[in-house]
């Protein structure tokens, strides 16, 4: 398709546009380098829906004048030396952190740098409590996130200034019970699987994948067909993909092979889940199956706040429990390091060994 020059929008700098060279077929976003972690990032958002070159544009054009002023925020002119060699030691441990990990401390430490404006060039202990109570009253921050905010200063204050008293020292973690996503029942379970498996295939393998294998969402989306060892019937999590940096292995359960088999006729290079409902070159969006997930939920009425994507993985675990599966098995699937992890995961989805309790105890 000959690209229509005249009609190019002018982006704000140091956004730009990928138009495929006009083409309408291929998927189109906006890309930039980000200041801090200086790495490529990119934005789609919809812009593919537009069915005509000039629509496409204008569209691009308003994304990225919405994205800029978000994204690109004014460098404060005293930025203390404590943030910039945090920042600096983030840069460096990049290479050893999985990317959510890197994105997740670069995010904390861009509200601290936020925060700081014009206080003292020194973290005190009484600036590091102040900002944990702006974060708990300003910012509304529930206890998970005041836990996670002064976990991740203390080990970034001790990796950047080792010699240097901890200011994070002496504040108190929150006491807070992790309310985990529900698993589904038998009668949820078809009602889901009759809905999704009818209007979106792609997602209902991806469901498959986290009932039978327990992979989690961020490692499916990066999975390629290379990584299936079909004949040995198990799954290789490279240690790129991995959450915790390590080779493994899963199994295929019997149930689940069938599925697998159309696989075959795509090149091995290609990632299971690609964009277009089939394998391809490129891997899925991050939220996409959240998105596409939630919305099925919302129209048979679960409580998204309750049942979520991640709810499958808890299912095949919870009705492997319940299948005899031997708790041992289930941690070499789970990639848990013990058997204790193991078991606390259980007891936090309300697993518990109490068959006979339930149905021999004796009536009053």
């Amino acid at each position: 398709m000959v690209r229509e020059k005249k009609i190019f929008p002018v982006l704000p700098e140091p956004l730009k546009l990928h138009d495929a060279q006009g083409d309408l077929s291929k998927r189109w976003y906006i890309y930039w380098t980000c200041p801090r972690e200086q790495k490529r990032k990119r934005r789609y958002s919809g812009l593919d829906q537009y069915g005509t070159l000039v629509e496409r544009y204008q569209a691009a054009k308003l994304l990225a004048e919405e994205l800029h002023p978000k994204i690109f925020r004014k460098q404060l002119p005293d930025e203390p030396p404590v943030i910039k060699a945090l920042y600096k030691h983030l840069r460096d441990r990049q290479p050893f952190l999985a990317k959510t990990t890197f994105q997740t401390y670069s995010s904390k430490v861009n509200i601290l740098a936020k925060w700081w404006n014009k206080r003292p060039g020194v973290v005190t202990h009484e600036l590091a409590k102040s900002f944990m109570l702006y974060l708990a009253h300003d910012r509304k921050a529930h206890k998970t996130t005041w836990n996670s905010y002064l976990a991740t200063f203390k080990e970034l204050w001790n990796g950047t200034f080792p010699r240097i008293p901890n200011p994070w020292e002496g504040i108190e973690f929150h006491r807070d019970s992790k309310t985990s996503a529900l698993y589904f029942q038998s009668r949820q379970i078809a009602k889901i699987k009759s809905k999704i498996s009818e209007c979106d295939p792609q997602l209902w393998l991806f469901v498959e994948f986290m009932y039978y294998t327990f992979i989690r969402p961020r490692e499916l989306r990066q999975l390629k067909i290379s990584d299936l060892l079909l004949d040995e019937h198990k799954i290789l999590i490279r240690s790129q993909v991995s959450k915790n940096r390590k080779q493994q292995y899963v199994a295929i359960p019997a149930p689940f092979r069938p599925s697998l088999q159309f696989l075959h006729a795509y090149p091995e290079s290609d990632y299971i889940f690609s964009h277009h409902g089939q394998p391809g070159p490129d891997p899925i969006g991050e939220r996409s199956m959240n998105r596409r997930h939630q919305v099925i939920l919302k129209e048979l009425n679960f409580d998204t706040t309750r049942h979520k994507l991640y709810s499958w993985k808890h299912t095949g675990c919870v009705m492997a429990v319940k299948n005899g599966i031997t708790v041992k098995d289930l941690q070499l699937q789970l990639r848990h390091h013990s058997l204790d992890q193991v078991n606390q995961y259980l007891r936090d989805m309300g697993v518990l060994d109490s068959g006979d309790l339930v149905s021999k105890f004796p009536e009053i």
